[in-house]
């Protein structure tokens, strides 16, 4: 079962939101995506999506760096390559390339759809996922108000929702933290900072405060690339502290374990550079007994499909995170030819009906959006 790729085509699409959606470091307007789609010398056709921002304001990588990338050196470089006898070899030969994970995952997303279908195997079944079901929990954007962020918390609890995930930024935090608890004294709560805060007496105290408020985790405190800091402020915590922008690969993993930096990690596939990078994640914190879930940047149909297949691998214990964030983009459920999940109660049962990603995702119809940008072949 090689890969032998001889072409490589990359799109462009923007696919509108319902409504803006607000963190601390700024808002999502639309989902601007790269498209991969990758050709075997045997015909078979795998597809994978890149989930950067616009700007880059969540990680260095933004939509310009990874279309630039993709196009200049690594689809050139997986071309060039010849015969790989795994995705995990695929993955590994872009190694090279320091950083740029975004475009690095759209190439793997690819390259494992097309080792799946060659196995006659879903993604899932070939990652050696055995859940069946996936709990969710909602996020909540900044909003204006804690009445707002209320209005918002009670409609997810009204759709079943159990566990919900608060994003926070200064002055829209403890007071904001304070009402959601009042009023859900006994849901499974946690906030999310996208490295909002310094690590200073100042915030120490108030991240102390939330001491009191029984979250179970403060996700990504500081700053996007700390490690120290946030092992110095776990250690004055009793909450949890997990970890998402941080954590990039492996290695940083292994720091932060050794420093005690955090005690959950969020992994994104995106984030990591591809399903190799997370699957390593993945074991790694199962080895160490460190909380571990899934999260979602916003992803297209495509995206959505390799986050879902991995979601439902077992040790993966918290609820999955924004995963169900494809509610904000118009129209999404015409991108599919069969329903790709039933959601009942905060809990996601995938609909794998197709080989490959899994989901029944209808190309023609997202390609009626896709911008067409380059054809590299071998």
């Amino acid at each position: 079962m090689s890969l032998d790729i001889i072409r490589i085509e990359l799109f462009v699409v923007e696919l509108p939101l319902v409504q803006p959606f607000t963190i601390s470091v700024g808002s999502v307007h639309s989902r601007k995506l790269v498209l991969v789609k990758m050709i075997d010398r045997q015909g078979v056709v795998g597809w994978g999506e890149a989930t950067p921002l616009e700007e880059p304001i969540y990680k260095p990588d933004y939509f310009g760096s990874v279309l630039a990338v993709l196009e200049q050196i690594l689809a050139p470089a997986v071309l060039r390559h010849g015969i790989y006898d795994t995705p995990e070899e695929l993955d590994d030969s872009l190694a090279f390339v320091r950083g740029h994970y975004f475009a690095k995952a759209a190439l793997s997303i690819a390259a494992y759809d097309i080792a799946a279908q060659k196995k006659n195997q879903n993604l899932a079944a070939y990652l050696g996922a055995t859940k069946t079901e996936i709990a969710l929990s909602h996020t909540i954007p900044i909003t204006k108000s804690p009445q707002e962020m209320l209005d918002e918390a009670a409609k997810a609890a009204d759709e079943g929702y159990t566990d919900i995930k608060l994003k926070i930024a200064p002055r829209a935090d403890l007071s904001f933290a304070s009402a959601l608890r009042h009023q859900y004294p006994d849901l499974p709560l946690m906030v999310d900072a996208n490295a909002a805060y310094h690590y200073n007496d100042e915030t120490l105290r108030l991240f102390r405060a939330f001491d009191d408020l029984n979250f179970f985790c403060i996700e990504q405190p500081l700053e996007w690339n700390d490690l120290y800091d946030h092992a110095c402020l776990q250690k004055q915590l009793k909450t949890p502290i997990a970890l998402d922008e941080s954590v990039d690969c492996v290695h940083d993993f292994e720091q932060a374990l050794a420093l005690q930096s955090c005690r959950l990690l969020n992994i994104k596939i995106s984030r990591v550079g591809g399903l190799t990078a997370a699957k390593r994640l993945y074991d790694l914190g199962c080895k160490n007994k460190i909380g571990l879930w899934v999260g979602g940047m916003i992803e297209g149909p495509i995206g959505l499909a390799s986050v879902i297949a991995f979601s439902v691998l077992s040790g993966l214990d918290y609820p999955a995170d924004f995963i169900d964030s494809h509610y904000l983009i118009r129209g999404f459920s015409d991108y599919f030819n069969d329903a790709p999940y039933t959601l009942n109660n905060g809990k996601l049962t995938p609909n794998f009906s197709k080989q490959g990603l899994g989901l029944a995702i209808n190309y023609s119809r997202l390609c009626q959006y896709a911008q067409p940008r380059i054809t590299l072949t071998a």
